[in-house]
C-alpha cells in the first residue's frame, strides 16, 4: 500500500502546484489587462494624477505641510496643440534638476545687470541644472557659479542672427554632451520657476518627441520653402524669450540639423534667428509640431495680465522697459526703485520664508 500512496500524494502535489500557478498566471494577465485600459485612457485624453514635484525645493520655504499638486488650468489639454497626444508614459520616478539641462543666453555686457539678479533669485534653486553661455571670460562671474558653468562661446556679443545662432549651436552640443533628459534654453532676462518646470517635465515623455513652448505671434511664421523657392512654409516656433523645452529624444533627431555647428548653416539659409531656426527644423525635417505650453511669458506679451495668485502655476517671467513704458507682473512686495524687474517680489511670493524674503513680509 505505501508505493500507491506515495503517488498518490506525487500527484496530489503536482495538482496542487499546477492550481497555484494557474491562479498566479490568471491574476498577473488581469494585472496587464488593468495596466494597459489605464493606458489607453491616458492616451485619450484623461489627465494623469500628477506627482507631487519638485518638493524639496518647494518645502524649504512652504513647509512641509503645503502640496505641490499642479492646478488644473496648468495640466489641461489647452497645453498642447489639437493634433498633439502625450506618450503612453509611465510616471516612473519624478523628473529632477539632475535631468534638466538649462542653458541661458546672455552676453558680457549684462553680466552684472542682468545675470547677478538671476544669480540671486531662481538660479539660487535651480543651480544644478544652469549653465551660462556668454561671449567673453569674466573671473569674477565665473567664481559665483557651479565650476564649469559659464561659457564663452567665442561668439560675437552683437544681437544679431549670426550670433544668436552661434550661442544657440553650443548650447545644443553641450546639452547633448550632457547625456541629460531635457533641454530647456532660456534668456537672461527671464525667471524661471523651478517647480513650475519640473512638473511640467514630468508629463512628457524625454524619450519621444517634444517641443514645448510658446508662440510670440499670432499666426505661423511664414518663408520661401527652402526646397521649392516659389512655395511657402508656415510653421510655429518658440520664442526664445519665453523659454523652450526640447526632449533629448527628439534632439537626437534634429543632430544632423543642429549638431557640431551646423545650426548656424540652417539660419544662414532660411535666414531666421535661433529660436525661430529651432522651430523650422522641428517642422521641415522632423514634422512635428511645436506644443503650445501658456506658462512661458516672454516680455512681448502684456505680463501685467498675470495674476500674482497664480504665480506658481507659470514657468517662465520676463520684463522690458521702453521708454517711460514698463512691462512687468504686477506683484506687490519690493519698492519698484529696489526692484524694477520683479523679479526678486516674484521669487519671494514663490519662496516666502527664504532669508532675504522677511523683509518683504514686513
Amino acid at each position: 500500500m505505501r508505493l500507491p500512496l506515495k503517488k498518490c500524494l506525487q500527484v496530489t502535489g503536482i495538482g496542487l502546484c499546477f492550481l497555484v500557478v494557474n491562479v498566479f498566471y490568471t491574476s498577473l494577465v488581469e494585472e496587464i489587462k488593468k495596466v494597459s485600459n489605464n493606458n489607453k485612457s491616458g492616451q485619450n485624453g484623461q489627465v494623469w494624477d500628477q506627482p507631487k514635484l519638485g518638493r524639496a525645493l518647494f518645502e524649504r520655504s512652504r513647509g512641509a505641510n503645503e502640496s505641490l499638486e499642479f492646478a488644473e488650468n496648468g495640466t489641461s489639454k489647452s497645453e498642447t496643440s489639437s493634433n498633439s497626444l502625450r506618450d503612453n508614459f509611465s510616471h516612473s520616478r519624478e523628473v529632477q534638476l539632475s535631468d534638466v539641462f538649462i542653458s541661458v543666453k546672455t552676453t558680457k555686457k549684462f553680466h552684472t545687470s542682468r545675470v547677478n539678479l538671476l544669480l540671486e533669485t531662481w538660479v539660487s534653486i535651480g543651480r544644478e541644472a544652469v549653465h551660462f553661455f556668454t561671449d567673453a571670460n569674466d573671473s569674477g562671474l565665473e567664481r559665483k557659479v557651479m565650476a564649469g558653468r559659464l561659457i564663452n562661446t567665442n561668439c560675437s556679443a552683437r544681437h544679431a542672427r549670426a550670433a544668436l545662432c552661434c550661442k544657440m549651436s553650443l548650447e545644443f552640443d553641450r546639452f547633448l554632451a550632457s547625456k541629460r533628459k531635457w533641454f530647456c534654453h532660456v534668456d537672461d532676462d527671464t525667471y524661471v520657476n523651478i517647480p513650475g518646470l519640473l512638473r511640467l517635465l514630468q508629463q512628457y515623455n524625454s524619450n519621444g518627441d517634444w517641443y514645448l513652448g510658446k508662440p510670440s505671434l499670432n499666426h505661423p511664421l511664414e518663408i520661401k520653402d527652402i526646397e521649392t523657392p516659389n512655395k511657402k512654409t508656415a510653421f510655429w516656433f518658440a520664442t526664445g524669450g519665453a523659454g523652450f523645452c526640447l526632449s533629448r529624444g527628439i534632439a537626437l533627431k534634429m543632430m544632423p540639423f543642429t549638431g557640431g555647428g551646423k545650426l548656424k548653416s540652417i539660419c544662414e539659409k532660411v535666414r531666421l534667428p535661433d529660436d525661430c531656426s529651432i522651430g523650422f527644423i522641428v517642422y521641415y525635417y522632423m514634422n512635428k509640431e511645436l506644443t503650445v505650453i501658456p506658462g512661458f511669458h516672454s516680455h512681448l506679451e502684456g505680463l501685467w495680465l498675470i495674476q500674482p495668485r497664480d504665480l506658481e502655476n507659470h514657468i517662465t517671467f520676463s520684463y522690458a522697459r521702453t521708454g517711460n513704458t514698463v512691462n512687468i507682473v504686477r506683484v506687490p512686495g519690493f519698492p519698484r526703485d529696489s526692484d524694477p524687474t520683479r523679479f526678486r517680489s516674484i521669487h519671494c511670493h514663490l519662496y516666502p520664508n527664504l532669508p532675504q524674503c522677511v523683509k518683504m513680509k514686513q
